[in-house]
This record gives C-alpha cells, structure tokens and sequence, in this order.
C-alpha cells in the first residue's frame, strides 16, 4: 500500500475516535465540513465523488448528502427518530370570581390576581 495523503489519515483517525450510539457514528458538523471540503478538493483536482468518499473510508451516498446540506445523513430517518420528552399534566389553574364593595364583580381571575387586587385595595 502506497503512502497515504496525511489530511486522510488525519480524518481517519478523527472518524475513529468519535463515538457510537446504537453502532452508529456522531459525527461532529467541523469533522463534517473537513470531509466536504476534502471531497470538493479532490473533485475540483479531477477526481470524482465516489472516488474521494473511498479514500475517506465513507459511502459515496453519505458524502453526497452531507454536500447537498443534510446534517445527520440520512436526514429522512434522523428527524422521524423517536426523541424522549418529559411530560408534565397541564397546570389546572381555577378562575376565581371577586366580590368587592357595590357587588362589583370580577371574574376570571387566577389566585395571584385576587391577592394583587387586594393588596392594591389596602
């Protein structure tokens, strides 16, 4: 095997070191704008898409999402990936209905709302 250009190596080992969840690599958006540029290097040099992604070690259709601007590769699968949330019961919040001197009314308003009322009728 022939000497190896040392910005593949570099990218190679960079690609190795990234973690795995669920057996797939996280790659990092810089990582990800090294390896375009590369790619675009070489193309630019003569050689071709497919070409470039195998000396990277990567699948052509990888490499050609990635330049059309998808940020997670397969992008489709990536943004239907089921995320956790938190859920929480909505805040019940019971409208309460404040009686002042001439039977004046006032209606609708939440606890923090009569205690201002009356804090300002002080």
């Amino acid at each position: 095997m022939g000497h190896m250009d040392p910005e593949v190596e570099d990218i190679k080992k960079r690609v190795e070191a990234l973690p795995r969840i669920g057996g797939k690599r996280q790659y990092t958006a810089d990582l990800k704008r090294r390896v375009i540029a590369y790619v675009e290097r070489r193309i630019a040099d003569g050689s071709s898409e497919c070409a470039a992604s195998k000396e990277l070690g990567f699948f052509q259709g990888t490499i050609g999402e990635w330049r059309r601007g998808g940020s997670r590769g397969k992008s489709k699968k990536s943004r239907s990936r089921v995320r956790p949330v938190e859920l929480a019961p909505p805040k019940k919040q019971e409208l309460l209905t404040l009686v002042l001197a001439g039977n004046v009314r006032v209606e609708g308003l939440s606890l923090e709302q009569v205690i201002e009322v009356a804090k300002a009728l002080r």
